[in-house]
């Protein structure tokens, strides 16, 4: 019979993880804060995301408790689309599958249905900087490289027929010159593909590249896809993603990076 481990495990990384909580609920929100403390991670709590500074949303993981006076679709979009991407988790009270599905679509990286322990809340949000330091460290070693490798991804820009994708700031902008905003799902597939043109990108090379290594269903990268889609043809007819038949997705246009 396995033991259960009851006291909480000292954190490897040198650091402790910077934990971000945002609750309405005064003593939901003190208790959870509490826990992760003992846990060993550093822990800010608001009550809100727009009580949150800068500084707060440069956190390693954010836990948000989505209530109804919260809404849900703009929270997880806003907050999966910061230029730092942190882990996002999403904590909710006897919520309905197609809100769960939706939390994880738009890009929460796991949906927590509460009632739950806070030990299980504990463990799941290890999972998700456990899978992000892998993917993060796969993207560092990964062999793919049709353009120079920028190195950071948050320096430079590309440009592609008229379009400018800005790494720095996350912002895609139109040969119009009007700016699109990108989820955090949307932005890394496009990013790598504009790393990559020409070359074919699998599902799940996409999903391992864009925090979803965890995932086994290719209907994330699909309904992204299809949104960013429709956010580049609703400024250019041009059809700037293709769909390699048995292969994936490519973007076959000229690309140029510029440091």
């Amino acid at each position: 019979m396995y033991s259960v481990i009851e006291s909480p495990v000292e954190e490897s990384k040198s650091q402790p993880w910077r934990v971000l909580v945002i609750d309405t609920d005064p003593v939901a929100r003190t208790g959870l804060v509490s826990t992760l403390n003992d846990y060993g991670f550093h822990t800010t709590a608001k009550v809100n995301v727009s009580a949150a500074s800068p500084a707060d949303l440069e956190h390693d993981i954010i836990v948000i408790s989505w209530s109804l006076d919260t809404d849900l679709v703009s929270s997880v979009i806003d907050l999966s689309s910061l230029p730092h991407r942190p882990g996002l988790v999403v904590l909710a009270n006897n919520a309905y599958e197609a809100d769960r599905i939706i939390g994880l679509e738009l890009g929460a990286d796991d949906f927590i249905d509460r009632p739950c322990s806070h030990r299980e809340i504990v463990a799941r949000m290890r999972a998700v900087l456990r899978r992000r330091s892998t993917v993060h460290q796969s993207c560092q070693n990964s062999a793919i490289h049709a353009l120079p490798d920028p190195g950071n991804s948050n320096k430079g820009y590309y440009k592609f027929s008229g379009w400018t994708l800005d790494r720095k700031r996350w912002l895609l902008k139109a040969p119009s010159g009007d700016q699109v905003m990108l989820t955090a799902a949307e932005y890394m597939m496009l990013n790598l593909l504009l790393q990559n043109p020409g070359v074919p990108l699998s599902r799940q090379a996409l999903l391992e590249n864009t925090g979803r290594a965890g995932s086994t269903s290719s209907r994330i990268v699909d309904t992204n896809m299809a949104r960013l889609r429709r956010k580049l043809e609703a400024l250019d007819t041009k059809p700037i993603i293709q769909t390699v038949r048995g292969r994936g997705y490519a973007v076959e246009l000229g690309v140029s990076y510029h440091a």
